[in-house]
């Protein structure tokens, strides 16, 4: 099984920042971040902003670029989920099936917007917006013809 030093999970701004300031002061040992998204640590604000307006492209929005992390030798397991912790054996089962084992844990996961709990929230047109997905997907309905916006 595969072991890191430290495993940060949660590949959020908490996450990379726990990460750099590891590197910062002079940690050596391994670091893996396990995130859900498909994406490297960017910033969350931007997205209903800059990058919704599209005066942002989303590469501009990362907390560092991809290549910053290898140089760091900081490694990310990108679209994953921890299924389980087991904290007597230092072990995370994964969403992927894998395990991975650990030295020390962070968990950084940040929070998920609160849904709506009112009649109509489950309506096509009704988003949350936290990841580049979602913006993405409100954007897509915007470019279709979506006038109101609220």
């Amino acid at each position: 099984m595969e072991k890191a030093d430290v495993v940060i999970v949660g590949a959020g701004h908490g996450g990379a920042q726990c990460a750099l300031a590891l590197r910062q002061n002079g940690f050596e040992g391994t670091i893996t971040v396990i995130g859900r998204e498909p994406e490297y640590p960017y910033e969350r604000p931007p997205l209903s902003k800059e990058y919704f307006a599209r005066e942002k492209t989303f590469d501009r929005l990362y907390i560092r670029p991809p290549t910053f992390w290898a140089e760091k030798e900081v490694t990310f397991r990108l679209s994953t989920e921890v299924t389980k912790v087991d904290p007597v054996a230092k072990e995370l089962t994964l969403s992927s099936g894998g395990a991975l084992g650990y030295g020390k844990l962070v968990w950084a996961t940040g929070g998920d917007p609160r849904r709506l709990s009112c009649s109509g929230a489950e309506l096509a047109g009704v988003h949350a917006v936290r990841t580049r997905e979602d913006c993405d997907t409100l954007m897509a309905e915007v470019d279709a013809g979506t006038k109101n916006i609220v």
